[in-house]
């Protein structure tokens, strides 16, 4: 019998030894994960600590300067606004005056694929054929006006502006 016991201890104690070790390597992996989720955590605010590019900053600013200097005005920034997120220059003689009470020249812009830097225009026509109820959200976002892609050339921007 006692054979038969210390075979029974000897492969318990194998079996003790080998759960031992894996035990290690289960731990050693969880302080593979927990270092792994520290670091994603890292990488996470890191990513919201992003700052965005602001495309009325870095694309409509710069056309607002470049016209200003042309028109020898003084510039306004109005929005982003609504569903399409667009935003109007005003040209004026003096900011310190209402837009609404002197003459101003203006261009309305809205994003179109801002990963290749492109906006679109409003032509200050109505898209045919679209008509959205008064007080909707589409009449209220101005989604019956006609956008067309702005042109590359500063002088051909130059001309659209009313």
């Amino acid at each position: 019998m006692e054979t038969i016991k210390n075979k029974y201890v000897e492969s318990y104690r194998l079996y003790q030894e080998e759960r031992n070790a894996l035990d290690e390597k289960i731990a050693k992996r969880h302080e593979d994960i927990a270092r792994a989720e520290r670091s994603i955590e890292r990488l996470n605010k890191k990513k919201l600590e992003l700052e965005h590019p602001s495309w009325v900053e870095m694309l409509v600013k710069p056309i607002a300067e470049k016209f200003s200097e042309a028109f020898g005005l003084s510039y306004d920034i109005y929005g982003p606004f609504g569903i399409r997120a667009y935003v109007t220059i005003y040209w004026m003689e003096n900011k310190e005056i209402s837009i609404v009470e002197q003459p101003t020249k203006s261009l309305t812009l809205e994003p179109f694929d801002l990963e290749k830097g492109q906006l679109y225009y409003e032509t200050g026509k109505k898209r045919e054929g679209v008509c959205y109820h008064p007080n909707s959200i589409g009449a209220m976002n101005g989604m019956d006006r006609e956008v067309l892609p702005l042109p590359d050339s500063f002088d051909e921007i130059k001309a659209l502006i009313r």
